[in-house]
């Protein structure tokens, strides 16, 4: 216990190098010509919600001791498939009043958003010391940085208020109960909506380590357990009767990650008003953009039309209103149409066979790309063309490759893209005679064989990469 204490203490010291920088923007991107006024301390509470310190960990930590409360960190990732709840638990969860009340008499409140630590993320080994495989995070410390436990994942205001204090120690779970009820038969549909709130709370207290398969497993099958029940519960009654804030949270709970097609994501869909009237905007917006965008991730890559169709649908009613509030969150998202249109547009075409309009992308990409540089850019689209059916664009991959090549002639990926594109136009000679050149001379220049692994991993890879585009065109012959 007392080795746990102290790597806490040191896992919080060194996150205190973190939110020295990643606790300014919290919230989203801020604009370039917006500046950030807020005095070091704390936030103003707008909405009666949790007050969240701006500031470093250490600031915070210090904070606690002069109030004599404890240091609760909000640890958070508003992307991919985590963002969902991360959002939740920000803009509803802990804008509520009760919780608020809760925790600003309790603690001071600190968020973490790991997209801005994530260079730091080794360094600190938060994933390895607290076992962090499950966004959100909470941890829980005094003022000295002694841990007093953590807890993960999606909660509604009282469950969170509920885990919070159980790891405190003011409450306890009666969880046991429940599960005694259930094993001994007990299936009303109100005692199942009970039963499955709190094993989603319990679920938030198990012990996770990304280093240990068995305790994923563990837990994944203990999720899934419940999953079954919810399903089978959300079976058991008439759909109309799901329409309750209870039931709402549940759904989104065991829905994650959402997707189009399943027969209760549609049903949500198509009583939006119905579930905003029992949920937040914020909720039902998430749930419902997640759902879409991972629909049209999946048909992008399977090439299947449906992936038009589901970014159409983000301008008609009523997703159009969850992008509207999307829209006034943030100013850029995965979810909205041009995001999903400019991430998975090519994949699309590719999947396709399309290498035409797959073309057209990437060119496009080409002269609109002013984030990365250029020859970047580049090899990135040279990479591309080689695996495609026309020659015209093995031609392009060549001279791509041939003036990345020359402008740096020690990089690997460089070197690789070059070299394959030789190959696909048939000039084999002169790709042996360009690898072999390579291979003398980063082992001349560099001594190790680091350079040289590299650059044969990824001319092995885009050497695959041809090989299956061309086996998945031939089958499609055939």
């Amino acid at each position: 216990m007392v080795e746990k204490s102290t790597r806490f203490k040191l896992l919080l010291v060194l996150m205190c190098v973190i939110t020295a920088t990643a606790c300014s923007n919290l919230h989203g991107e801020q604009d370039a010509n917006e500046s950030n006024n807020t005095p070091l301390g704390r936030t103003e509470a707008t909405s009666q919600g949790v007050e969240f310190f701006e500031g470093s960990l250490n600031d915070a930590l210090s904070q606690a001791e002069k109030e004599d409360k404890n240091v609760f960190v909000f640890l958070t990732y508003d992307f991919g498939m985590w963002g969902q709840s991360c959002i939740v638990m920000r803009e509803v969860v802990f804008s509520d009043p009760e919780v608020g009340e809760y925790f600003n008499k309790r603690f001071v409140n600190i968020e973490v958003d790991i997209e801005n630590a994530f260079h730091f993320w080794n360094d600190v080994s938060v994933h390895d010391e607290f076992n962090l495989v499950v966004l959100p995070t909470y941890l829980i410390s005094d003022g000295k940085g002694n841990g007093l436990g953590h807890a993960h994942g999606r909660a509604s205001p009282k469950q969170l208020v509920s885990i919070v204090s159980r790891l405190l120690g003011e409450t306890d779970s009666m969880f046991d109960e429940l599960q005694t009820r259930y094993e001994s038969g007990e299936r009303s549909s109100q005692f199942i909506q009970q039963y499955l709130m709190a094993a989603t709370e319990e679920l938030a207290f198990r012990q996770l380590d990304r280093d240990d398969e068995a305790s994923v497993n563990t837990y994944e099958t203990e999720r899934e357990k419940y999953k079954q029940i919810a399903d089978a519960y959300f079976m058991s009654k008439p759909t109309i009767d799901l329409i309750n804030e209870t039931d709402a949270h549940l759904i989104m709970y065991f829905s994650e990650p959402p997707l189009r097609g399943d027969e209760l994501v549609e049903f949500v869909l198509q009583h939006y008003d119905e579930f905003l009237a029992v949920s937040s905007e914020t909720a039902m917006a998430q749930f419902m953009l997640h759902a879409t965008t991972n629909a049209a991730e999946a048909a992008a890559l399977a090439g299947d039309e449906k992936f038009i169709e589901y970014v159409a649908a983000l301008e008609s009613y009523p997703l159009n209103q969850a992008l509207d509030h999307e829209r006034t969150r943030v100013s850029k998202s995965e979810h909205f149409p041009e995001s999903i249109k400019y991430g998975l547009e090519f994949e699309y075409y590719k999947a396709r066979g399309d290498w035409i309009g797959a073309y057209a992308v990437l060119q496009t990409r080409l002269e609109e790309e002013r984030d990365w540089p250029k020859y970047w850019s580049y090899s990135t689209v040279a990479a591309e063309l080689v695996q495609s059916d026309i020659p015209a664009h093995h031609e392009t991959a060549l001279e791509y490759g041939r003036e990345l090549h020359i402008s740096n002639p020690e990089d690997p990926s460089y070197a690789a893209v070059y070299v394959a594109a030789l190959m696909v136009t048939g000039k084999q000679t002169s790709a042996d005679r360009v690898s072999e050149q390579y291979r003398k001379r980063v082992s001349r220049l560099f001594g190790d064989s680091t350079q040289l692994n590299r650059y044969e991993d990824e001319l092995s890879s885009l050497l695959d990469r041809i090989n299956e585009t061309t086996t998945l065109e031939e089958q499609k012959i055939n």
